[in-house]
């Protein structure tokens, strides 16, 4: 496991998010086609019992990466952030990725468990099937569910925040790890620079890979 000080920066992103959440209260998180009647406060708060949920199911694991799997809305940023509040890294993989890339994405980075939206739940099962690798399923909310892989870790650098990976045009895709502490600095530039005004939004349009 990590120890305290490892888990310094990760704390920090936490806390960062914490405060933006409940900055937020019930202001409805998304506005546009996607949105939904989520609040920040809400938001907040199924991060925390996801949390639990992974530490429950992952209790010795820490610094791995979990994957997410499905469309861009406010339920995946609820699963990114609470695969950070258990001291592991999310991996984003793009539903319009063909299963050849996600083969490899799942195989190169030892994914241990994945997120999935239920629509796209045949694809990813189909991926594990074809890799040979053992897993078990459980279902998380109304359109998602989880499944926990059978897969021989991989030592990453401390602090793993998140994984993207490269187009693979001149190869194989190249896994980019994101570690906490640049995550950290990023976030605080966020909050510096965006942060101005209260009539400020964001337009969000590309995708979490």
């Amino acid at each position: 496991g990590m120890k305290p000080a490892d888990l310094q920066n990760i704390t920090e992103i936490i806390k960062i998010i914490k405060a933006g959440l409940l900055a937020g209260g019930n202001k409805a998180f998304l506005n546009g086609e996607s949105r939904n009647d989520v609040s920040y406060s809400e938001l907040h708060q199924h991060s925390i019992a996801f949390a639990t949920f992974l530490k429950q199911n992952f209790p010795n694991v820490t610094n791995q990466p979990i994957g997410v799997f499905g469309t861009k809305d406010s339920t995946l940023l609820v699963y990114a952030i609470s695969i950070l509040q258990s001291g592991n890294g999310y991996v984003p993989l793009n539903p319009e990725w063909p299963i050849d890339r996600l083969k490899f994405i799942v195989q190169e980075c030892r994914m241990q468990a994945c997120i999935v939206q239920n629509s796209l739940l045949k694809i990813f099962v189909d991926t594990l099937a074809q890799l040979d690798l053992p897993f078990e399923t459980s279902d998380i909310g109304e359109n998602h569910t989880f499944i926990k892989i059978e897969h021989r870790p991989k030592k990453y650098p401390k602090e793993l925040a998140y994984i993207l990976f490269t187009s693979g045009s001149t190869g194989f895709p190249k896994g980019i790890v994101h570690t906490s502490d640049g995550m950290s600095a990023f976030l605080k530039w966020c909050n510096k620079e965006f942060t101005k005004y209260k009539a400020s939004r964001f337009v969000s349009i590309a995708p979490l890979n």
